[in-house]
């Protein structure tokens, strides 16, 4: 490589780590507006106006578009427009029916053998938000990797719970509730309290079908 060389290739690889850095700022802040619901089911999303709006060109806007497209965020209609996709309740459903097997599962094995180092993670997870504490229960037996994997399932899980918002006294509660029934070896309780803690949020997802039904899109899924 000649001198001359460097400076051009050190400088792509620059543009390249700045380029996707910008992709994935857009893409957190799409993502973080899509939760929140700033960003509503429907709403219209124009890169030209998105890239003004993050200071960035359209290629990141597309990227981080396309990569919310994957995840069921939103409807990229080619030659069209793009919006924000409403949320799928059979998806929403099929998130909850994974959380509940494995995360029953999970406090299961916990009681069977609940380990004082394992149990302290917990324990200090108790403060962190529900997603936290769910995470250090999968830690606690091993399986993190498995808990990261369910992002993508989640997403739709993800977005009804941020529209609903959670009672942070009753879901503390409901957790200390599951820690306690561990530490005390009693597994049936330990999923009892989970499976409780879970079926909540389906009802709550009754009720807001009801209050925004164009935010869902109802296909075919069934109630518990």
């Amino acid at each position: 490589m000649s001198v001359t060389e460097a400076p051009d290739r050190l400088s792509g690889s620059m543009n390249q780590n700045t380029h996707l850095s910008s992709a994935d700022r857009v893409y957190a802040a799409l993502r973080a507006d899509i939760l929140s619901g700033r960003s509503a089911p429907g709403d219209v999303l124009s890169r030209a106006a998105l890239a003004q709006k993050h200071g960035v060109s359209q290629t990141p806007v597309r990227e981080a578009l396309l990569r919310l497209e994957r995840e069921g965020m939103v409807d990229v209609r080619a030659q069209s427009r793009t919006c924000v996709a409403p949320i799928s309740v059979l998806a929403v459903h099929q998130a909850m029916f994974v959380r509940r097997a494995l995360e029953c599962e999970v406090v299961k094995k916990l009681a069977a053998a609940p380990k004082q180092r394992n149990m302290a993670s917990i324990e200090d997870a108790l403060d962190s938000d529900d997603q936290g504490f769910h995470g250090a229960l999968f830690e606690a037996v091993g399986m993190g990797e498995v808990f990261d994997g369910l992002t993508p399932i989640l997403v739709p899980l993800e977005r009804y719970r941020a529209l609903v918002g959670s009672d942070g006294t009753k879901t503390d509660a409901e957790h200390r509730d599951i820690l306690a029934r561990v530490f005390s070896r009693d597994q049936g309780g330990a999923v009892l309290a989970m499976q409780a803690h879970l079926a909540s949020e389906i009802e709550a997802l009754k009720a807001l079908q009801v209050s925004k039904p164009k935010w869902f899109l109802v296909d075919g899924s069934s109630s518990d």
